[in-house]
């Protein structure tokens, strides 16, 4: 690419693959480890992997979830743990040197498609589902603190405002975005 003053070339280097026997839904680095990788799969997996391993397998695979898991974040506080969202209706809390859940957060009456945490409180994770709400979970408590009625549809998409800890974004199939603060 060129422009005025600028040249930019593109260099596009494959550094690693890997192999997996069902879709991959989503993927997330690591917070404190940059070799390091989380999955979620269309078979209820979670998979952590390591790009430095000679291997074609993860260094940890997490089978819970009943259906398919259809999110992945690393906690950016603390940054030693990460969430998974499913279609079976629950987050699940995870930490890579546990080989199994630390935390199961079941309320939602439908699939959950994401869960992300709070970008300066590390006990808060929210998540969004088909049953058109959004839950703010408090980990301390293992238990929803805030329901929001958010859509009429599925709500498909949220994250938390990186500037405010108070305020969360939201999408739907009901083709609407919506803000919420105060939560």
């Amino acid at each position: 690419m060129q422009g005025p003053g600028i040249e930019l070339m593109e260099v596009v280097n494959q550094v690693r693959a890997f192999d997996t026997p069902q879709g991959v839904y989503d993927c997330s680095w690591s917070e404190n480890h940059g070799q390091q990788l989380v999955s979620s799969c269309a078979d209820g997996s979670v998979k952590l992997w390591h790009l430095q391993t000679r291997d074609q397998f993860p260094i940890q695979n997490y089978h819970e979830h009943k259906q398919e898991v259809s999110g992945v974040n690393w906690n950016v506080v603390a940054k030693d743990s990460f969430a998974s969202a499913s279609w079976d209706g629950s987050v699940k809390i995870w930490k890579p040197e546990v080989p199994h859940s630390v935390l199961t957060l079941a309320e939602h009456s439908s699939a959950v498609y994401n869960a992300v945490w709070n970008t300066q409180n590390n006990s808060l994770v929210a998540s969004c589902s088909g049953d058109g709400t959004v839950k703010i979970w408090d980990l301390n408590s293992a238990r929803s603190v805030t329901t929001i009625a958010a859509h009429g549809n599925e709500v498909l998409a949220l994250d938390w405002n990186k500037y405010n800890q108070f305020e969360v974004v939201s999408g739907s199939a009901d083709c609407s975005i919506k803000v919420w603060v105060g939560l």
